[in-house]
């Protein structure tokens, strides 16, 4: 159930989109009252810009440091979704440290759909990875195991970041979301650029064939738990 603060902050919205009118008159009327509900209230154009957006959370398999094909999965999901995204580090509870959380912030549900689809993304990027690990990494020591299995993800993501800019899933509200993170202080993120070793492409290029294979419109059924949304 909304709050009063929610349903006034509705009709200044309200009022502001009926502030774009072709009819003069009923736009000036509109903008009036807009703005006598906002001093009402103690709000601004950015908190009414902001209450357009929303957050959701899903959690880390990382405290603090997340891989970087991970960081880049994240992003690469939230731009197409039109979402910012950044990575709240997990906290230290009695003598544990809870995992971290994905944060996606976006509006009109783009932001569930963004927590939905990168936890498909990753269980499947998870498989693929176990089983490249099994099938070409088995013999390697244990750095060296992470660290190529690592690129392989890179690569992956980077099939996946062709694909989703191909579904032109993006809706424009960049205002909306900038505001937001504003309000709450928040910092988004980009995918980070790597340079890939010429030693480790070979396994870049198998992450890449791999990603090529991945259909975005098949939903995920069965195997392990995706991770948890937190809203």
């Amino acid at each position: 159930m909304k709050t009063d603060h929610e349903k006034k902050l509705d009709k200044i919205k309200k009022c502001l989109r009926l502030a774009k009118s072709s009819n003069e008159h009923e736009a000036a009327a509109a903008l009036r009252q807009a703005r006598k509900m906002m001093d009402e209230i103690g709000v601004d154009a950015d908190d009414v810009a902001a209450s357009e957006a929303a957050e959701a959370r899903v959690k880390a398999a990382a405290s603090n440091s997340p891989p970087m094909w991970e960081w880049n999965l994240a992003a690469t999901v939230a731009t197409a979704l039109g979402c910012e995204t950044f990575f709240s580090q997990g906290l230290l509870w009695g003598s544990l440290m809870k995992p971290g959380q994905w944060c996606f912030v976006g509006c009109d549900g783009a932001e569930l759909i963004a927590v939905y689809a990168f936890s498909s993304l990753y269980r499947r990027l998870k498989a693929a990875r176990a089983q490249y690990i099994r099938a070409t990494l088995s013999r390697c020591k244990r750095s060296t195991k992470t660290e190529r299995a690592d690129v392989y993800c890179l690569g992956w993501v980077a099939s996946v970041r062709s694909k989703l800019g191909d579904l032109s899933l993006v809706t424009e509200r960049h205002a909306e979301i900038s505001a937001y993170l504003t309000r709450y202080e928040m910092k988004d993120l980009e995918a980070g650029s790597v340079t890939v070793m010429p030693s480790r492409y070979a396994d870049f290029k198998a992450g890449k064939e791999a990603g090529d294979g991945v259909d975005l419109r098949r939903p995920m059924t069965g195997g392990a738990a995706q991770p948890e949304a937190l809203r």
